[in-house]
């Protein structure tokens, strides 16, 4: 197994959203990455937001809040000498109004870099996905898809997800849907995708340090038997670095 393995996709920062509770999870994420061969992560938490001139008082300042918290997170791997690179992005629920809360800085990039993280409703149809995408790519952005596997559209057919790598969409597939962790038809719809080399990242899209975790050694050692060892180190390395770092 590499060293240097990097996580795009993980929700570690502590009381942000529906991922790590509080410090002490997050640091013990932090140590389970480092265990399972990563030493980068891109912090990614929800960014659910109503549309535009609905936004509630808490949502405009929710990504204030998320920097303060990914400040205290980093300067606490410090204090403990963790050898983990700590960035910061996010995970944008994608609606009308997305693109331009981007725009104004309500919504974050990966990075800081003309890329974003997007998903989508799991039942929303492909037109809908493709209107979303168009939005973030009139206004410059890169877009990133997260777990395409998990959306139905997709799942009745990976030719939609195809489409979208043709927009220019780059896919990010999940761990737990690689080990068949949701069930049957998220783990098929991946498998074609890797097979027929539609994917640029693999993230463990972790949420605590108990369950949907952020080791990715297991996953590694998957897709270097399935594949090569030199596929796994681009998807769970390699083209982060190119792209994001």
């Amino acid at each position: 197994m590499p060293e240097g393995m990097t996580d795009i996709h993980i929700h570690i920062l502590p009381g942000v959203d529906d991922g790590s509770q509080d410090m002490e999870d997050s640091l013990l994420m932090a140590s389970l990455a480092l265990e399972g061969g990563v030493d980068t992560i891109i912090a990614t938490p929800h960014g659910n937001m109503s549309e535009g001139a609905y936004l509630k008082e808490e949502e405009q300042e929710h990504t204030s809040m998320i920097r303060e918290v990914f400040e205290e997170f980093r300067q606490e791997i410090d204090k403990r000498n963790l050898p983990l690179k700590v960035h910061l992005g996010m995970e944008i629920f994608s609606t009308p109004g997305a693109a331009a809360m981007l725009q104004q800085g309500i919504l974050l990039p990966m990075n800081d870099r003309g890329v974003c993280m997007i998903e989508f409703g799991f039942e929303d149809s492909a037109l809908i996905c493709r209107r979303r995408i168009e939005e973030m790519l009139d206004i410059g952005m890169s877009p990133i898809i997260a777990h395409p596997e998990r959306y139905t559209c997709v799942q009745r057919d990976v030719r939609t997800a195809e489409e979208w790598v043709y927009m220019g969409c780059r896919l990010q597939a999940n761990r737990g849907s690689i080990l068949g962790r949701f069930g049957r038809k998220p783990n098929r719809a991946v498998w074609e995708m890797l097979n027929r080399g539609m994917i640029t990242f693999i993230g463990s899209d972790a949420h605590s340090p108990y369950s949907r975790t952020p080791y990715m050694k297991d996953v590694y050692e998957i897709i270097s038997e399935e594949f090569s060892p030199k596929t796994a180190a681009r998807l769970l390395g390699d083209n982060a670095r190119e792209y994001l770092l």
